[in-house]
């Protein structure tokens, strides 16, 4: 409808699809910071994803349980967020997600506008800011 190619219109959805994997993780990333969100999801969700994967270590899931067995607070909570982000996991997510914005700012170079690519590009990159 727009008038843009097949190959335009796939790189778009590829883009897409990249960017809402890429916001998804960002917002899991930003629950493990904010104390009242991590409770909520303690008590009654599921964990967010960075502490699923530091969990995969044995020696860290143990630290994560028992941090994790009383409520958080803004006390322990930078006891929590050392221990998550110090797992070669999470290095192995966040390397993910640096081959992902890869990949999208790539996707951008079938993007013919060039305001419109230098805007998708900065987009594609923010998800990575304060991680």
């Amino acid at each position: 409808m727009a008038g843009g190619t097949h190959k335009e219109v796939e790189a778009l959805a590829r883009y897409g699809r990249i960017l809402g994997t890429l916001v998804m993780l960002r917002e899991e990333f930003i629950d493990v910071f904010d104390v009242e969100e991590l409770n909520q999801r303690i008590s009654s969700e599921y964990l967010p994803i960075p502490i699923l994967y530091a969990m995969q270590d044995t020696e860290s899931k143990k630290k994560i349980e028992k941090l994790i067995a009383n409520k958080i607070t803004n006390r322990n909570v930078d006891v929590l967020v050392d221990t998550v982000f110090g797992t070669k996991n999470m290095g192995n997510l966040k390397k993910y997600m640096e081959k992902l914005v890869v990949e999208a700012i790539s996707i951008t170079s079938n993007v013919r506008n060039k305001d419109l690519r230098y805007q998708m590009q900065s987009f594609a990159s923010s998800t990575l800011e304060d991680i």
